[in-house]
């Protein structure tokens, strides 16, 4: 069923990346899916990309989240996507797009991303395995050692492997956990963003 919000937000930006694919799924590769446009919009309003100097979207897909960053923020940002036919509809989308100065793609594995020394939020939309969020946290970990900096970390629909992993990351703080249920229909629970913030 077509979701006619998420086509006229689309339309908006200029862009295209509704839809699910599958085609890349595998263990430790999820389905592409990009973040609602509902959950982008609240995140705003709680605040979560206020103050945003480049966030960083870990298996940005096609794009979506940089542009909305770009677009309604008026930031910069980078997403970063490791499968060629996302990268290059993302590197499309951004042909098309007003604000394509602010957007950059890069064509890596996530945990083969060298993080900018000005890179202060990442989002996380249960893109990959653990073990390469473990990887990822680590390259975090070295840039901020490089430039501390205040980091975020924005995670939305995590599973329980995630949450557990994040307990285990003591110099991050769960700033706040927002319930985005309301927002669908039908849904198996998991509909919450996690932000985090890097203890200094």
């Amino acid at each position: 069923m077509t979701d006619f919000n998420e086509l006229f937000c689309d339309n908006i930006l200029n862009i295209s990346t509704v839809g699910r694919d599958d085609t890349h799924v595998s263990d430790g590769v999820f389905a592409y899916e990009p973040t609602s446009y509902l959950v982008l919009d609240r995140m705003h309003e709680k605040g979560m990309f206020s103050d945003i100097d480049l966030l960083v979207d870990y298996g940005c897909g096609k794009g979506r989240v940089p542009f909305y960053i770009a677009y309604y923020c008026e930031r910069a940002a980078i997403g970063v996507e490791s499968e060629d036919d996302f990268y290059k509809a993302a590197e499309k989308n951004r042909e098309n797009f007003k604000l394509s100065g602010l957007v950059e793609f890069v064509h890596l594995k996530a945990e083969d991303y060298v993080v900018p020394d000005r890179a202060d939020v990442f989002f996380f939309f249960h893109p990959f395995s653990e073990a390469a969020l473990e990887k990822v946290l680590g390259n975090i970990e070295e840039s901020y050692e490089r430039c501390r900096r205040r980091i975020r970390l924005i995670m939305y629909y995590m599973t329980a492997e995630y949450i557990k992993l994040m307990k285990n990351h003591p110099e991050y703080e769960l700033i706040s956990k927002t319930d985005c249920r309301d927002l669908f229909k039908n849904r198996d629970g998991r509909d919450f963003v996690f932000w985090y913030e890097k203890i200094s």
